[in-house]
């Protein structure tokens, strides 16, 4: 009824294998749930994706380690809270640079390497995708870092560190 059409097509948007969605129908349901319809287009490589959600468990894994809040962490760089909420939970979000900036001033990491990450620089060196994903695969989103997620994170910014600016 808020929405203005018939049960049976709310049933086919519901449908997992429904393909027939419009923009028109999609806007009026987020309007009816007071949302914003937000539509992403996410890149294909798969690799990317990996690196990517390196970055968001990074950034997890960091804001834990300092036994931050994701608010107090967004007090600490002077960004939206939301965003922090973005980069931990939307892989294919892609930061403002200067929150990259700041991140890279607060933590100590390589401006360039956190560009890499979120996929602002499009030639990531196979080294860097190997080591996300290797890192991606050792991480996990707990409320405490384990010793071996600490020694992971550990691991990871040292060698996000040690990469020389133009690889």
């Amino acid at each position: 009824d808020l929405i203005g059409t018939t049960q049976s097509v709310i049933s086919r948007l519901e449908d997992a294998d429904y393909e027939g969605h419009s923009l028109s129908i999609l806007s009026r349901i987020a309007k009816a749930l007071n949302k914003q319809l937000a539509i992403r287009m996410a890149p294909k490589n798969k690799g990317t994706d990996v690196v990517r959600y390196a970055f968001a468990e990074l950034m997890r894994g960091l804001r834990r380690q300092r036994g931050l809040k994701v608010s107090e962490l967004a007090d600490e760089l002077d960004v939206d809270e939301d965003e922090l909420i973005s980069i931990e939970r939307d892989v294919g979000y892609r930061p403002d640079p200067l929150t990259i900036f700041r991140v890279s001033k607060l933590f100590k990491i390589p401006q360039h390497q956190l560009a890499m990450l979120v996929g602002a620089i499009k030639d990531i060196p196979t080294g860097v995708r190997e080591h996300a994903s290797a890192f991606a695969a050792k991480s996990d989103s707990f409320a405490k870092l384990s010793d071996e997620e600490k020694q992971a994170l550990d691991e990871f910014v040292r060698y996000l560190k040690s990469l020389r600016e133009d690889s």
